[in-house]
């Protein structure tokens, strides 16, 4: 009897915090709708990373221009985290060696961000496995092996907490001034 009252009681409490009667957002989220708020998050440390990197670049490649030094920058975020479309494909081939030269420094130069950039790695893998159930965000890890190689990923551990994560992106993105 004492079981089945406490399922009834964690089922109801299940209801009324999801309710929106109570609340606009449900205070328990859908595993969807948490995946997509990691990613988000995901997505304001690679602006963060794009713009340290825009500064870097400027200052090391400013006969190139501005312009260049914006696509370097993005598509040295798509390196970092994997993610390139048929543009930043085609300049990836063009400048592998400024970008690797790039994401190098960037562990070098800012140490401050390799935790912010291992834990966004870690939400950008577990969050889009999460939203398209495809295996190949676990079973090609070397966006990992990459991060580590390179020096601006934190080997050990396991992904932040939510909470922790978004608190710590909403602290990084005050700090460099994203909003």
């Amino acid at each position: 009897m004492k079981a089945a009252s406490f399922l009834t009681l964690a089922l109801t409490l299940f209801v009324f915090l999801n309710s929106s009667l109570f609340a606009k957002e449900p205070l328990l989220p859908s595993a969807e709708d948490l995946a997509r708020r990691m990613i988000k998050g995901v997505d304001i440390v690679k602006l963060v990373l794009y713009k340290v990197l825009t500064e870097d670049y400027l200052g090391d490649y400013k006969s190139e221009g501005e312009d260049f030094c914006k696509d370097l920058a993005a598509t040295t975020v798509n390196e970092i985290f994997n993610d390139h479309n048929e543009t930043t494909s085609s300049f990836l081939k063009r400048n592998k060696e400024n970008i690797e030269k790039g994401i190098i420094n960037l562990g070098e130069k800012h140490p401050d961000l390799k935790q912010p950039v291992t834990d966004a790695l870690r939400i950008f893998v577990q969050a889009n496995w999460m939203l398209s159930g495809d295996s190949k965000y676990y079973s090609d890890l070397t966006v990992f092996q990459n991060a580590m190689d390179r020096g601006i990923f934190i080997k050990g551990g396991d992904p932040p907490e939510p909470a922790s994560f978004l608190k710590m992106v909403e602290e990084l993105a005050v700090k460099y001034k994203i909003y």
